[in-house]
């Protein structure tokens, strides 16, 4: 942008971005050892992301805990970001949850039934 200051010099300044990219760093810390299998099955969401709006940067699991950052192009974007990362892993968790439930009481081999019935 070309402009005039108080002493009649013009001078050029560059366009600034009214804001930063928005960001969010999450943090979850499961009960039990199922962070590892919530990444990996987070992992094909964020190889394949429907929008380049978003970027996803899933860390490591370490022990229980599992961690990533979203960085969005601004604040809409990283709403729906969050949300849907949220909602699946809830699903995922909840899941887990069921396989867990029906081991204790026993079923473990209808799960083996089920899952080899074509």
């Amino acid at each position: 942008m070309d402009f005039q200051n108080e002493k009649g010099i013009h001078t050029v300044q560059e366009k600034q971005p009214l804001c930063k990219r928005s960001r969010a760093d999450v943090e979850l810390v499961f009960p039990n050892e199922n962070a590892s299998i919530v990444a990996q099955s987070l992992a094909p969401e964020i190889e394949n992301l429907p929008t380049n709006r978003i970027n996803i940067n899933l860390r490591p699991v370490e022990g229980n805990i599992l961690r990533f950052t979203i960085l969005a192009d601004d604040s809409s974007a990283l709403r729906a970001a969050l949300n849907s990362y949220l909602r699946w892993i809830g699903a995922i968790t909840r899941g887990l949850e069921a396989v867990d439930r029906c081991k204790s009481l026993g079923l473990a081999s209808l799960l083996r039934e089920k899952n080899t019935k074509p």
